[in-house]
């Protein structure tokens, strides 16, 4: 408990409230503008990049997934209701758990994983606003378990040896107030062995999150929306781009750093506010998107797709739009690894990947080259996807 005060303290004294002094050094994101300079960029320009097909048998065929934790040894990948996968880095498939239910020792549907590769622990964040934590050989080891009003929301990440880093995305669907109690310091550091919260000292009073949720409710179920304000950028380093605030933060080695700023303000009150959201971050660049939340209940599942993507290049201090596509699989299909959101890579690498039945057709059409012509040789249209790792220089 000591321990956790003295690191809330700290956070106190490096913490921010959002009216400080502007970095003139800081890009500044113009939400408004949209004649950014457009750059095409073969992915093979600007990173190293991995094809690794992930083997397929019986116990390795993947459900839906999107979600991959990635280290220099191992990849994991999980679906939402059971299974969770174990592969080398080279893609062969090494062991699958299964802890779905309703017992103590189980997880019900999962909303993320990450992992502690030096411990070789498993935490596996499921709808029961629990995380259980497995050994890398399934075994149960403990419960981290949280007060009612905090909901973790899909992005849950490992921090550092003693800490995971999480957002506190509860707040009520159908109320129309600002309910009182409402969390305002909603980033929390997680402790990886009895789960007590450590809050940051970000101070968000008046948070967006409730103005969208009700313009959610108000269209009907189906509608999504950027909420991802959190991600993993590497060991220690977590980026916070919370909509409700004009400046974008790092914590990085347990210190709250600004790394960019929006203008104008962003318009809290607004019933369809426009909000910033960034993406992805490596030593070389940091990708934004400028997302006008108007919902269009014609176009659902659109806002965030459609959305402007921005990219700061660090080396040459401006914005431009960049159109990456990767020239082993075609020009035709823009191809930029990132984060994905959810998973945990290692500093400056990006994941994305190609289905093996697109990868089969474009195999036959001839449209392939490179090592992926090769990978596609071998595949049939039913096997695992092909994972795609870059790392950035």
């Amino acid at each position: 408990m000591k321990e956790s005060l003295c690191i809330y303290l700290l956070l106190l004294l490096v913490g921010c409230a959002d009216n400080i002094n502007k970095d003139s050094n800081l890009p500044i994101i113009e939400v408004n503008r949209t004649n950014y300079p457009v750059e095409i960029k073969d992915l093979h320009e600007v990173a190293d990049v991995e094809y690794i097909p992930l083997e397929t048998i019986d116990e390795s065929l993947l459900g839906t997934t999107g979600v991959f934790v990635v280290s220099d040894k191992y990849i994991w990948a999980s679906e939402t209701y059971g299974n969770i996968w174990k592969f080398s880095r080279t893609g062969k498939f090494l062991s699958k758990i299964n802890r779905f239910g309703n017992g103590p020792e189980e997880y019900s549907a999962i909303l993320n994983i990450t992992c502690d590769f030096e411990k070789e622990e498993l935490f596996v964040f499921s709808s029961d606003k629990l995380v259980k934590v497995y050994s890398f050989d399934g075994i149960y080891k403990r419960t981290l378990s949280f007060p009612d009003n905090i909901m973790l929301d899909f992005c849950l990440h490992n921090y550092n040896e003693q800490y995971l880093i999480g957002y506190n995305f509860d707040f009520p669907y159908s109320s129309e107030d600002t309910p009182e109690g409402a969390d305002s310091h909603p980033y929390y550091l997680i402790d990886k062995e009895d789960g007590k919260l450590v809050p940051l000292s970000i101070n968000v009073s008046d948070r967006i999150s409730k103005t969208v949720s009700r313009v959610r409710t108000s269209l009907g179920s189906g509608v999504t929306f950027p909420m991802f304000q959190l991600f993993a950028a590497g060991a220690e380093n977590a980026i916070i781009s919370d909509i409700s605030l004009d400046t974008i933060y790092s914590f990085k080695n347990m210190t709250l750093s600004p790394i960019a700023y929006r203008i104008p303000p962003v318009q809290v009150k607004k019933k369809y506010p426009k909000v910033v959201i960034a993406e992805f971050d490596t030593d070389y660049f940091t990708v934004f998107r400028i997302v006008d939340m108007i919902f269009d209940p014609v176009k659902r599942h659109q806002i965030h797709a459609h959305a402007l993507r921005i990219v700061w290049d660090k080396r040459t201090k401006r914005f431009e739009e960049w159109k990456v596509y990767d020239y082993n699989y075609g020009k035709d299909k823009t191809s930029f690894p990132d984060n994905g959101l959810f998973s945990n890579l290692p500093r400056n690498h990006g994941e994305c990947f190609y289905n093996a039945s697109d990868l089969v057709e474009r195999y036959q059409k001839g449209e392939l080259k490179g090592e992926l012509k090769e990978i596609a040789s071998q595949l049939k249209e039913d096997d695992n996807l092909v994972l795609v790792i870059a790392h950035y220089k």
